[in-house]
Formats: structure tokens, sequence, C-alpha cells
């Protein structure tokens, strides 16, 4: 059984001021230069800075001035590499301002043809378990419906939030 990604969309909100593909591909290859730990994919090594960004721009995509899109799709005439599109996922996952990354993909095997599905990460790059989040949300709801809510309510309801992953700074 062979399997092929057939495409994937990466998408989450960045800090406002990097509004085109092209700033954004600098921005990246300026990180890479100053960072010697930073993996490539093979197909990026050894590039100089312009056929760096020339490589990655047709990956990305901007709306409003933070909505980034990442992109990878083999139907498209652009050649794109799986490789490419995990190292930029990979580098946006830490530097989103979105609390969770959206991931949509689709990928045809032989055995069992065309599947879709998402997944989500955190700004620390960890995956998010959706049902686990749903239970958070219900638990949520259910502490909150028709009833009276206080500073107890509130302590129940930053502790259901961090027991799902995400911080909640208590106030100094």
């Amino acid at each position: 059984m062979s399997t092929t990604i057939a495409s994937a969309t990466a998408t989450c909100t960045i800090p406002a001021g990097t509004p085109t593909p092209e700033d954004v591909a600098v921005a990246i290859c300026d990180f890479v230069a100053n960072h010697e730990d930073v993996e490539l994919p093979i197909e990026l090594e050894d590039l100089d800075s312009d056929e760096f960004v020339h490589e990655i721009v047709p990956y990305l995509s901007i709306a409003n001035g933070t909505e980034l899109t990442i992109s990878y799709d083999t139907e498209d005439d652009k050649a794109y590499s799986s490789s490419v599109f995990d190292f930029l996922v990979d580098h946006f996952k830490t530097l989103q301002t979105s609390d969770v990354m959206e991931v949509q993909w689709s990928v045809y095997d032989s055995k069992n043809g065309q599947s879709t599905g998402a997944d989500y990460y955190r700004r620390n790059g960890t995956k998010v378990d959706v049902v686990a989040d749903s239970a958070a949300l219900d638990r949520i709801a259910s502490l909150l419906s028709g009833k009276e809510w206080d500073c107890d309510t509130l302590l129940q309801v930053a502790e259901i939030i961090r027991e799902s992953g995400r911080e909640v700074a208590d106030v100094n």
C-alpha cells in the first residue's frame, strides 16, 4: 500500500506587520540565517537567500495582514514538497498568535482511496486533542448553565481550561 499526500493547508494568526508572503519568507530566511540549529529540508539547504525566498513564497498566503495560510497541493502546477510544508508548519507553530493552528489534510492511499482530516496544534507545538477540548467546553457549559456565577465559578472554569492544556495566568 502506498500513501500520497494530496493536499494540506495550515492556518494560523501571526503578528501584524507582515503583509505579504514575500515579507514572511524574508523573515523566515533571516531566522534560519541567525539560528544554526534549524534543520532545513534538503530542498532548501544549499539555496542563497533570494532562492530560499523564491522557493517558499508559493506555500504562503496572507489575508487581513495577520491570517497566514501555508498550502501544499500536488494538484497544482507548482513543485511542492511535503518536507518544505512540514518545515513551514513547524516554524509557525511557535510564532503564531492564535491559540491553535489548524492543519487540514487530504491523502490518497492505494487501498482505501481518498481520506481527509484535520489536526490542531498549540503554540508550543503540542497536538490538541479536539475530543478533550469538547469535553472541557461541555464541563464549562454545565458549570455555567442556569446558575449564578461567583469567584468560585471563575476559579473552576480556569481549572478546567488549565486541564485542557492551556495556560491561564493568575493575577499578581
